[in-house]
């Protein structure tokens, strides 16, 4: 044992003391949060035309921001504090691209995928997250134009996480979900979303860009 390694006593006190300290973080915010909706419903019906749109707009607005509390409230529960550099399982974003028709050299582009930070995690987030990705492509044989470095080009240049309202980054595609995009290769890739300032990893990536149907041998 290391002559000034922590004892049990202390460990389970700096565990304490960051549990206290990320939910008087999280109580701050659910306050901040629940303060600002009402505060727009105040304002909403002291115009002196409270229409029904109206109404309903607040009514949602007041059950997004309950539900991100409760959202708040349970990932601070269930989440390990994270004081020191513990080694833990980062979530995995998948991302699997369609071709609609084998004859077709387009893709079908997917829905958003929400990737959260730690409500514990009070300091300032960038805009958007940086997207490292490598993988390798199945149709080099086929065209050599499409490597695999011209497959991780062409993701990268359609995928981006930006962060929303509720401190979570969305991970999404360039295009509008539901339409359709040429020029991605066929492949398995693999990446993490991350935040340089501050350093720190929000989600693994793998990305599945389906290819052309194989070659049929053909029948003697």
């Amino acid at each position: 044992m290391t002559e000034n390694a922590p004892n049990k006593e202390s460990l389970a006190w700096d565990r304490v003391g960051q549990f206290l300290d990320n939910t008087g973080t999280l109580g701050w915010r659910v306050w901040r949060r629940t303060l600002d909706v009402w505060g727009n419903v105040a304002d909403h019906m002291s115009t002196g035309r409270y229409t029904a749109d109206a109404m309903a707009a607040d009514t949602a607005a007041v059950m997004v921001a309950m539900q991100t509390n409760v959202e708040d409230v349970w990932t601070t529960m269930t989440r390990p504090p994270e004081r020191q550099r513990y080694v833990h399982t980062l979530p995995t974003a998948f991302l699997f691209f369609d071709r609609p028709s084998e004859n077709e050299e387009t893709h079908t582009l997917l829905d958003p995928v929400i990737i959260p930070v730690a409500p514990g995690d009070d300091r300032p987030l960038p805009d958007t997250a940086l997207i490292a990705l490598d993988g390798t492509s199945s149709e080099t044989d086929r065209d050599p134009e499409k490597t695999s470095q011209a497959g991780v080009n062409a993701l990268l240049s359609r995928l981006k996480a930006r962060r929303d309202d509720h401190r979570r980054y969305v991970l999404e595609t360039v295009e509008p979900a539901g339409k359709s995009a040429s020029g991605l290769v066929g492949g398995v890739y693999d990446g993490l979303v991350y935040l340089k300032d501050p350093p720190l990893p929000l989600a693994n990536l793998r990305v599945i860009v389906e290819g052309p149907p194989p070659d049929t041998p053909p029948t003697v």
